[in-house]
């Protein structure tokens, strides 16, 4: 067994992200049941591009505000 022990603590260890702008988490779920089976059909590689498009802009959306609350914490 291997153990590591390290002085220093996270730089995000105190960090909590405050859920409140954060409404758009729930479209990851939605998203999944609309495309869950997309392999399936016969144009796949289009289905999976929007899929792939769409989820990217909520994930911009929702990096950018971690990154805001994250900039103010520090």
């Amino acid at each position: 067994m291997l153990l590591i022990v390290c002085n220093k603590s996270s730089k995000f260890a105190r960090f909590q992200l405050d859920f409140k702008n954060f409404e758009d988490v729930g479209y990851y779920a939605d998203a999944w049941q609309e495309y869950e089976d997309i392999w399936k059909e016969s144009k796949f590689s289009d289905k999976y591009e929007k899929a792939k498009k769409a989820v990217a802009e909520k994930q911009k959306k929702l990096l950018k505000e971690l990154e805001r609350q994250y900039e103010k914490w520090k």
